[in-house]
């Protein structure tokens, strides 16, 4: 059994939100392997119709499987307890090079092309990124 304990200070600290990237990641786990999760499959088959021709490769080379590790640049803490998509991509695009350089030296085994592009120059790279997710947003999770 796993027990939590927490302070009143930390209980004073925590709040329950929903972050539209963290749709965005979860998602991209459940396209990249529907029988995990066959309770969605009738999106997937929507979702893949959809996303023909939209450019999403960066994000699917980021939210590697199995699922080890996300890079925590790609799904901050949300500010608000109901953000936008166009709040978090903005605060996404806004990240650190940094900050994108230490996650993704985070993740197991060798970079792809893109992320290894993603690391020499993120501010580049957050601006693709974030327009692959709003593509992706618009095609696969913003109609439901």
């Amino acid at each position: 059994m796993l027990t939590w304990e927490f302070s009143a200070q930390d209980l004073a600290r925590t709040r329950f939100a929903r972050s539209p990237l963290c749709e965005v990641t979860t998602s991209v786990e459940v396209l990249k392997d529907p029988g995990r999760h066959a309770v969605h499959l009738p999106w997937v088959r929507q979702a893949t119709r959809r996303l023909a021709g939209v450019g999403w490769d960066l994000l699917s080379e980021l939210v590697r499987l199995p699922t080890v590790y996300v890079p925590d640049f790609l799904t901050p803490v949300p500010e608000a307890s109901s953000p936008t998509i166009e709040r978090e991509l903005a605060d996404l695009a806004a990240t650190d090079p940094a900050v994108v350089r230490r996650d993704l030296s985070r993740i197991r085994g060798e970079l792809s092309p893109l992320a290894v592009e993603l690391a020499r120059d993120p501010e580049r790279g957050l601006a693709r990124l974030a327009a692959e997710i709003r593509a992706y947003w618009d095609a696969a999770i913003a109609p439901h």
